[in-house]
Protein backbone atom coordinates (compact mmCIF):
# COMPACT_ATOMS: atom_id res chain seq x y z
CA UNK A 1 0.00 0.00 0.00
CA UNK A 2 1.45 3.74 -1.01
CA UNK A 3 2.67 5.17 1.96
CA UNK A 4 0.20 8.40 1.77
CA UNK A 5 -2.40 6.07 1.44
CA UNK A 6 -1.37 4.90 4.79
CA UNK A 7 -0.98 7.81 6.38
CA UNK A 8 -4.18 9.41 5.54
CA UNK A 9 -6.26 6.45 7.14
CA UNK A 10 -4.01 6.63 10.54
CA UNK A 11 -4.77 10.48 10.40
CA UNK A 12 -8.65 9.61 9.92
CA UNK A 13 -8.36 7.01 12.85
CA UNK A 14 -6.93 9.93 14.80
CA UNK A 15 -9.31 11.71 14.30
CA UNK A 16 -12.43 9.24 14.90
CA UNK A 17 -10.93 8.20 18.05
CA UNK A 18 -10.65 11.97 19.25
CA UNK A 19 -13.76 12.44 18.50
CA UNK A 20 -15.51 9.20 20.29
CA UNK A 21 -13.16 10.13 23.59
CA UNK A 22 -14.57 13.68 23.15
CA UNK A 23 -18.29 12.37 23.47
CA UNK A 24 -17.60 10.09 26.23
CA UNK A 25 -16.32 12.71 28.48
CA UNK A 26 -19.14 15.22 27.39
CA UNK A 27 -21.63 12.77 28.88
CA UNK A 28 -19.39 11.65 31.99
CA UNK A 29 -19.06 15.37 33.01
CA UNK A 30 -23.12 15.76 32.40
CA UNK A 31 -24.08 13.68 34.56
CA UNK A 32 -21.81 14.49 37.22
CA UNK A 33 -23.44 18.00 37.21
CA UNK A 34 -26.77 17.11 37.20
CA UNK A 35 -28.21 15.03 40.58
CA UNK A 36 -30.44 12.31 40.79
CA UNK A 37 -34.14 13.30 41.69
CA UNK A 38 -33.81 11.72 45.13
CA UNK A 39 -31.10 13.88 46.28
CA UNK A 40 -32.45 17.19 45.00
CA UNK A 41 -34.25 19.57 47.91
CA UNK A 42 -37.84 19.16 49.03
CA UNK A 43 -39.92 22.08 47.94
CA UNK A 44 -40.64 24.73 50.14
CA UNK A 45 -44.32 25.62 49.68
CA UNK A 46 -45.41 29.67 49.73
CA UNK A 47 -47.14 31.19 52.64
CA UNK A 48 -50.82 30.54 52.35
CA UNK A 49 -50.64 27.84 50.23
CA UNK A 50 -52.50 24.85 51.39
CA UNK A 51 -51.15 21.28 51.50
CA UNK A 52 -53.53 18.91 51.19
CA UNK A 53 -52.48 16.15 53.59
CA UNK A 54 -50.72 18.39 56.10
CA UNK A 55 -53.01 21.41 56.52
CA UNK A 56 -50.50 24.26 56.42
CA UNK A 57 -53.66 26.91 56.23
CA UNK A 58 -53.59 27.14 59.91
CA UNK A 59 -49.69 27.15 60.04
CA UNK A 60 -49.19 29.55 57.00
CA UNK A 61 -52.12 31.79 57.32
CA UNK A 62 -54.31 30.51 54.80
CA UNK A 63 -58.46 31.16 54.88
CA UNK A 64 -59.85 28.83 57.42
CA UNK A 65 -62.13 26.22 56.26
CA UNK A 66 -66.01 27.65 56.50
CA UNK A 67 -66.65 23.83 57.50
CA UNK A 68 -64.98 24.51 60.64
CA UNK A 69 -66.78 27.32 61.60
CA UNK A 70 -70.08 25.47 61.97
CA UNK A 71 -71.60 25.55 65.36
CA UNK A 72 -73.03 22.16 66.53
CA UNK A 73 -76.65 22.05 68.26
CA UNK A 74 -76.98 20.09 71.46
CA UNK A 75 -79.52 20.27 73.60
CA UNK A 76 -78.39 21.46 76.93
CA UNK A 77 -74.62 21.92 75.73
CA UNK A 78 -73.92 25.20 73.43
CA UNK A 79 -69.73 24.63 72.83
CA UNK A 80 -67.58 25.45 70.19
CA UNK A 81 -64.43 23.82 69.46
CA UNK A 82 -61.79 24.23 72.04
CA UNK A 83 -58.76 26.44 70.69
CA UNK A 84 -54.91 26.19 72.60
CA UNK A 85 -54.28 29.65 73.16
CA UNK A 86 -50.81 31.37 71.46
CA UNK A 87 -48.76 31.93 74.62
CA UNK A 88 -46.30 33.81 72.61
CA UNK A 89 -48.67 36.44 71.09
CA UNK A 90 -49.87 39.51 73.42
CA UNK A 91 -53.66 39.19 74.11
CA UNK A 92 -55.87 41.12 71.72
CA UNK A 93 -58.26 42.16 74.76
CA UNK A 94 -55.32 44.41 76.71
CA UNK A 95 -52.35 44.38 77.88
CA UNK A 96 -52.71 43.51 81.33
CA UNK A 97 -50.87 39.37 81.93
CA UNK A 98 -53.61 36.89 81.82
CA UNK A 99 -52.37 33.57 83.44
CA UNK A 100 -53.92 31.78 85.66
CA UNK A 101 -55.99 34.08 88.63
CA UNK A 102 -58.23 32.96 91.24
CA UNK A 103 -61.72 33.92 92.18
CA UNK A 104 -63.62 33.40 95.49
CA UNK A 105 -67.33 32.85 94.63
CA UNK A 106 -69.55 33.77 97.45
CA UNK A 107 -73.17 32.28 97.14
CA UNK A 108 -75.11 34.83 99.28
CA UNK A 109 -78.95 33.73 100.37
CA UNK A 110 -80.30 36.36 101.11
CA UNK A 111 -83.80 34.68 100.93
CA UNK A 112 -86.16 34.85 104.14
CA UNK A 113 -89.42 34.98 105.60
CA UNK A 114 -89.56 38.68 106.67
CA UNK A 115 -88.52 40.05 102.83
CA UNK A 116 -89.96 37.62 100.36
CA UNK A 117 -93.33 36.45 102.34
CA UNK A 118 -95.57 33.80 100.40
CA UNK A 119 -91.93 33.29 98.23
CA UNK A 120 -90.32 31.63 101.39
CA UNK A 121 -91.34 28.19 102.07
CA UNK A 122 -91.15 25.79 105.06
CA UNK A 123 -87.46 23.99 105.12
CA UNK A 124 -85.96 26.59 102.47
CA UNK A 125 -82.78 25.65 101.34
CA UNK A 126 -79.91 26.11 98.47
CA UNK A 127 -79.00 22.97 97.28
CA UNK A 128 -75.03 22.73 96.72
CA UNK A 129 -73.88 25.31 93.88
CA UNK A 130 -71.83 24.12 91.41
CA UNK A 131 -69.40 26.88 89.69
CA UNK A 132 -67.09 26.14 86.87
CA UNK A 133 -64.93 28.60 84.49
CA UNK A 134 -65.20 28.53 80.64
CA UNK A 135 -64.86 30.43 77.40
CA UNK A 136 -67.18 33.35 76.87
CA UNK A 137 -69.42 32.04 74.80
CA UNK A 138 -69.59 28.68 76.03
CA UNK A 139 -72.70 27.06 77.92
CA UNK A 140 -73.81 23.61 79.24
CA UNK A 141 -77.98 25.21 79.43
CA UNK A 142 -79.72 27.74 77.69
CA UNK A 143 -82.51 29.44 77.74
CA UNK A 144 -84.88 28.09 75.06
CA UNK A 145 -82.98 24.63 75.36
CA UNK A 146 -83.62 21.57 76.75
CA UNK A 147 -81.91 20.41 79.98
CA UNK A 148 -79.33 18.21 80.14
CA UNK A 149 -79.71 15.31 82.42
CA UNK A 150 -77.29 17.18 84.82
CA UNK A 151 -78.80 20.35 84.88
CA UNK A 152 -82.27 18.41 85.49
CA UNK A 153 -80.73 16.66 88.61
CA UNK A 154 -79.86 19.85 89.89
CA UNK A 155 -82.61 21.55 89.11
CA UNK A 156 -85.14 18.42 90.96
CA UNK A 157 -82.92 17.04 93.37
CA UNK A 158 -80.06 19.48 94.31
CA UNK A 159 -77.65 16.20 93.85
CA UNK A 160 -74.59 17.79 91.59
CA UNK A 161 -73.59 14.17 90.90
CA UNK A 162 -74.32 13.78 87.20
CA UNK A 163 -74.17 17.90 86.47
CA UNK A 164 -70.39 16.96 87.93
CA UNK A 165 -69.93 14.10 85.55
CA UNK A 166 -71.06 16.40 82.43
CA UNK A 167 -68.78 19.58 83.41
CA UNK A 168 -65.76 16.28 83.58
CA UNK A 169 -66.58 15.41 79.97
CA UNK A 170 -65.99 18.80 78.77
CA UNK A 171 -63.23 19.52 80.97
CA UNK A 172 -61.45 16.49 79.44
CA UNK A 173 -61.89 18.38 75.62
CA UNK A 174 -60.56 21.60 76.81
CA UNK A 175 -63.92 23.57 77.14
CA UNK A 176 -63.87 23.97 81.10
CA UNK A 177 -61.03 24.98 82.63
CA UNK A 178 -61.84 24.92 86.95
CA UNK A 179 -64.88 23.73 88.95
CA UNK A 180 -65.73 23.63 92.21
CA UNK A 181 -69.08 22.15 94.48
CA UNK A 182 -69.66 23.53 97.46
CA UNK A 183 -72.31 22.97 100.38
CA UNK A 184 -76.52 23.09 100.63
CA UNK A 185 -77.08 25.50 102.88
CA UNK A 186 -80.11 27.25 104.62
CA UNK A 187 -81.58 30.28 103.62
CA UNK A 188 -80.76 32.81 104.57
CA UNK A 189 -76.95 31.64 104.79
CA UNK A 190 -74.02 31.80 102.52
CA UNK A 191 -71.28 29.25 101.01
CA UNK A 192 -67.60 30.01 99.23
CA UNK A 193 -65.99 28.19 96.32
CA UNK A 194 -63.08 28.70 94.53
CA UNK A 195 -62.23 28.92 90.94
CA UNK A 196 -59.41 29.23 88.68
CA UNK A 197 -59.58 31.22 85.58
CA UNK A 198 -57.16 32.53 82.10
CA UNK A 199 -57.10 33.98 79.42
CA UNK A 200 -58.62 31.43 77.25
CA UNK A 201 -61.55 30.73 80.52
CA UNK A 202 -62.26 33.90 81.89
CA UNK A 203 -65.91 33.71 82.66
CA UNK A 204 -67.47 31.26 85.63
CA UNK A 205 -70.90 30.05 85.57
CA UNK A 206 -72.57 29.04 89.07
CA UNK A 207 -76.10 26.86 89.41
CA UNK A 208 -77.44 26.10 92.67
CA UNK A 209 -81.68 24.87 93.04
CA UNK A 210 -83.84 26.30 95.61
CA UNK A 211 -85.84 23.73 97.22
CA UNK A 212 -88.21 22.86 98.07
CA UNK A 213 -89.21 23.29 94.62
CA UNK A 214 -90.45 21.08 91.94
CA UNK A 215 -87.49 22.47 89.02
CA UNK A 216 -86.26 25.51 89.92
CA UNK A 217 -82.68 27.29 90.09
CA UNK A 218 -80.73 29.76 90.39
CA UNK A 219 -77.65 30.99 88.31
CA UNK A 220 -75.17 33.63 87.09
CA UNK A 221 -74.68 32.79 83.43
CA UNK A 222 -71.23 33.60 81.86
CA UNK A 223 -70.49 36.17 83.89
CA UNK A 224 -67.19 37.86 82.53
CA UNK A 225 -64.39 38.77 84.69
CA UNK A 226 -61.60 40.21 82.31
CA UNK A 227 -63.16 43.93 81.22
CA UNK A 228 -61.69 47.07 79.50
CA UNK A 229 -57.97 44.85 79.34
CA UNK A 230 -57.50 44.04 83.06
CA UNK A 231 -59.46 41.49 85.72
CA UNK A 232 -62.44 42.74 87.26
CA UNK A 233 -61.57 43.23 90.87
CA UNK A 234 -65.08 42.05 92.61
CA UNK A 235 -68.18 41.60 90.85
CA UNK A 236 -72.00 40.82 92.09
CA UNK A 237 -74.91 39.20 90.58
CA UNK A 238 -78.48 39.05 91.87
CA UNK A 239 -79.78 35.55 90.55
CA UNK A 240 -82.66 35.03 88.26
CA UNK A 241 -84.79 32.17 89.17
CA UNK A 242 -85.37 29.32 86.14
CA UNK A 243 -87.97 26.82 85.46
CA UNK A 244 -85.83 23.77 84.08
CA UNK A 245 -88.63 22.70 82.01
CA UNK A 246 -88.54 19.13 83.31
CA UNK A 247 -91.22 19.03 86.16
CA UNK A 248 -94.87 20.05 85.71
CA UNK A 249 -95.53 21.12 89.74
CA UNK A 250 -96.40 25.14 90.07
CA UNK A 251 -96.04 25.98 93.80
CA UNK A 252 -92.61 25.05 96.17
CA UNK A 253 -94.86 21.93 98.31
CA UNK A 254 -96.26 20.29 94.70
CA UNK A 255 -95.49 16.47 94.21
CA UNK A 256 -93.64 15.50 91.27
CA UNK A 257 -95.05 15.40 88.14
CA UNK A 258 -92.90 14.81 85.00
CA UNK A 259 -93.12 17.05 82.34
CA UNK A 260 -92.75 14.85 79.22
CA UNK A 261 -91.58 15.58 76.61
CA UNK A 262 -89.28 18.35 78.52
CA UNK A 263 -89.75 22.01 77.72
CA UNK A 264 -87.54 24.57 77.14
CA UNK A 265 -85.44 26.21 80.07
CA UNK A 266 -86.91 29.57 81.04
CA UNK A 267 -87.48 32.28 83.43
CA UNK A 268 -90.20 31.41 86.14
CA UNK A 269 -92.81 34.12 85.50
CA UNK A 270 -93.67 36.59 88.49
CA UNK A 271 -90.18 36.68 89.89
CA UNK A 272 -89.91 38.20 93.73
CA UNK A 273 -89.53 41.33 93.71
CA UNK A 274 -86.26 41.25 95.99
CA UNK A 275 -83.96 38.56 94.46
CA UNK A 276 -83.46 35.37 96.90
CA UNK A 277 -79.44 34.75 95.69
CA UNK A 278 -76.80 36.85 95.57
CA UNK A 279 -73.77 35.67 93.79
CA UNK A 280 -70.25 37.72 94.57
CA UNK A 281 -66.71 37.15 92.57
CA UNK A 282 -64.21 38.47 94.29
CA UNK A 283 -60.42 38.29 92.93
CA UNK A 284 -57.70 36.69 94.87
CA UNK A 285 -54.29 38.73 95.24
Amino acid sequence: MDVRVKFVLSMIGLVLFIVALSIVVYFVVRDAAVPDDTTAPARIGTPGQSDPVLGFDNILGGEPDPEEETEESNPGLTLSPPETPDQEEPSPRGTEQLGEQVYTVRMLGTWNKNVHGSWYPDGAHLSPMVAWSHRPGDHIYALGKSASIGVESVAETGSPRRIEREIHAVQNEGYILDYAIGKKIYAPGEDMVQIRVAEHASNITVISMIAPSPDWFVAAKNISLFENGSWVERKQYAASIYDSGTDSGETFSARDIDTNPKESIDLLPNQPDVPIVTFEFVREH
